[in-house]
């Protein structure tokens, strides 16, 4: 056996129990309100450095066997490690996902059931995460996605899969001693995995050829740029068996300075660059495991987190459908209220049914491993065929569903803002993105520049024609879930809006440099209306929202006079559940708030900017259309196909043309 053999000794430390439980809690407190707590979603990277701190004595014990008869005891080992792994994580992942395809199924928009599905039965495959960036996006901007949080575990559960081969067989060629070879492969594998999370881009020409425009957006998902954290674990535990550690020695206020140092880091209410958060987090996670820093916490703190930290595994398992059915339901009283009432209540009952689960589900079945109690088959029959039964059938039904509701646009499949797959439409200023694409005759001197959020994205390649048509230069420079606000001090303070967050004021700031640099013959601004864009999301509040985006367009227009303002577009909404279906309440309604910013812009806009009133083109005595003749007018709910673009041409040419004319 190797002589190693005592490295791979983990007994039950209670710091970690209290850090799993910190981490944990800020993780739920982000998702209840990341205004609040917009560091909290650190605690996953926390939980990554965790997994590797305590995994790694677990994957190299597979490769502690005597010489004789290695190969047959090597896989032994592994396919009890693989048995273990599953035992903890199957059941209870089991119970949430089918807890929360019956709820979901109940209350939650019809309309998200489809995506939702799908997302479950991807979870139950091990590949939830790649399902999360396609059915939500952007995770700091997603669309609804109850099944989001599981991204994280699907990064674990294909690292618990791959890690223990690759260390199989480099150390069964090397014949090292399992903590040499194990330390070798760990620090490569964090530095070439930190060296692809630093750089998403260098793939970048590899995820256009699959469609994926953002690889900032769709690294955050992937095993490959977050093994560095569970390697950086790894390597903090094999740190703490090296004989040098028996001579440090941290004083009590070190370690306290650390204590500090990671609950501000998930606790902070400042804004961090995400990076530059994760590197912190993960950095700090490490030490504070190696040195135990937690044990300063008061006691009391210390059994509170310990027990949070016990049940952490089913509190973050149930916690966002709950969230999800709390903010998206058609029946919840809580979905457009921001209050503490909500906050407790909500809390109190996730800890509640994460503790349940803990106790009745994750316990059960991790001890029944050692007891023999429990069919493998059977397990395997309940935690897989049951979930994928349940989703294929909400899938189905949502697909019979969708095909009934004549209201419902049929997206093409090449969306109308990823046309370009060297083009980044709906892109970030974190994606090092901070020039516009650009398209048409270089040699001409006039230009015009489309700005955005990701309905001006939704139209780029309408307006690309039409600048074209008038032997002009186009400049897109959109930003997805982004309103033209310049300086977020100058809000009325009556409200907040959630997406403003600092890359879309950077971004909004390259806007008016590139204005200044390349002084455009013309400026068109698409967006989305109001509905979302506000907390709370009141009529007053969407007003003063819109009234502060008018005063930031007013300072652009002292940098350039044409500016096209093109309304917000009617907004389809299914916002019915079953239980209101089974009822007969009415389904398909279009969304008053695009009325309500129209009436606002139109006002506005006379004897500032040109106004193209997009209600006029899509709805008749308002009563709204999505189709035509030729096809659907909208991608989804609210943006626009191309055909849908196509109709705002007409217009907008006029208006190109008495600027250019007024040019001359």
């Amino acid at each position: 056996m190797d002589s190693n053999s005592n490295f791979t000794d983990l007994k039950y430390r209670k710091d970690i129990q209290v850090f799993r439980g910190l981490a944990v809690f800020a993780v739920v407190l982000y998702h209840l309100n990341e205004k609040l707590f917009p560091l909290g979603y650190l605690g996953v990277d926390a939980f990554f450095v965790i997994s590797g701190f305590v995994m790694t004595p677990l994957i190299m014990s597979i490769n502690l066997v005597q010489e004789n008869h290695m190969g047959r005891r090597i896989f032994s080992n592994l396919i009890y490690f693989y048995k273990k792994r599953f035992f903890r994580l199957a059941p209870a992942l089991a119970t949430t996902l089918i807890f929360s395809a019956i709820i979901v199924f109940i209350a939650g928009p019809i309309s998200d059931h489809q995506a939702f599905a799908r997302q479950g039965i991807a979870t139950v495959l091990l590949i939830g995460n790649l399902s999360a960036f396609r059915y939500s996006g952007d995770y700091f901007f997603p669309n609804p996605n109850p099944l989001i949080h599981t991204w994280s575990l699907s990064v674990e559960e294909q690292i618990y899969i791959v890690l223990p081969l690759v260390l199989i067989l480099v150390h069964y060629k090397k014949k090292k001693s399992i903590k040499k070879t194990t330390k070798l492969l760990l620090t490569f594998i964090t530095l070439t995995s930190f060296i692809l999370f630093i750089f998403p881009e260098i793939f970048q020409n590899v995820y256009n050829y699959f469609g994926i425009a953002s690889a900032k957006e769709f690294s955050f998902y992937l095993p490959t740029t977050r093994i560095w954290q569970f390697a950086l674990g790894g390597l903090g535990f094999l740190f703490l068996h090296h004989h040098l550690m028996s001579r440090i020695k941290l004083s009590k206020k070190i370690n306290l300075v650390f204590m500090i140092l990671c609950t501000l880091i998930l606790f902070g209410s400042i804004n961090v660059d995400k990076t530059i958060g994760s590197i912190l987090a993960s950095s700090i996670s490490v030490i504070v495991l190696i040195f135990k820093s937690l044990d300063s916490l008061p006691k009391l703190l210390c059994t509170i987190f310990e027990w949070l930290g016990d049940r952490s595994y089913s509190i973050y398992l149930v916690h966002v459908p709950l969230i999800y059915i709390m903010d998206y339901s058609p029946i919840s009283p809580f979905g457009n209220v921001n209050n503490y009432f909500k906050f407790i209540v909500f809390f109190t009952l996730i800890i509640f049914l994460g503790s349940l689960q803990f106790s009745q589900i994750e316990n059960r079945f991790r001890r029944s491993l050692n007891t023999g109690k429990a069919s493998i088959f059977m397990i395997l029959f309940l935690t897989t065929i049951v979930p994928i039964v349940f989703f294929s059938s909400i899938d189905r039904i949502a697909s019979n569903d969708r095909s009934s509701d004549q209201n419902l646009p049929v997206g093409s499949k090449v969306t109308p803002w990823a046309w370009d797959k060297n083009c980044q439409f709906l892109s970030n200023p974190d994606s090092n993105v901070n020039e516009p694409c650009v398209y048409g005759n270089s040699k001409t001197g006039k230009s015009l520049l489309l700005i955005g959020d990701s309905h001006a994205a939704t139209i780029s390649r309408s307006v690309i024609k039409l600048a074209k048509n008038n032997d002009m230069k186009t400049f897109v420079f959109t930003f997805q879930g982004c309103g033209f606000i310049l300086n977020d001090k100058y809000l009325d303070p009556d409200y907040s809006a959630p997406y403003l967050t600092q890359s879309c004021l950077d971004h909004n700031k390259a806007i008016v440099d590139f204005v200044r640099l390349k002084n455009p013959t013309l400026i068109i601004l698409a967006h989305r209306s109001s509905s979302i864009m506000v907390e709370p999301n009141d009529s007053a509040s969407r007003s003063k929202y819109n009234g502060d985006l008018f005063k930031s367009l007013l300072k652009l227009k002292k940098i350039e006079n044409n500016i096209i303002v093109v309304g917000s577009v009617p907004e389809y909404i299914d916002q019915n559940s079953w239980i209101q279906k089974v009822f007969g309440v009415k389904r398909s309604i279009y969304s008053n708030i695009p009325f309500d910013d129209n009436v606002f812009w139109n006002k506005s806009a006379l004897n500032n900017f040109y106004y193209l009133d997009t209600i006029k083109i899509f709805c008749t005595h308002n009563v709204c259309s999505n189709k035509s003749s030729k096809g659907w007018l909208f991608q989804d709910r609210d943006h626009l196909s191309e055909l849908g673009g196509d109709l705002l041409i007409p217009e907008l040419d006029r208006f190109v043309k008495n600027i250019l004319s007024e040019e001359e």
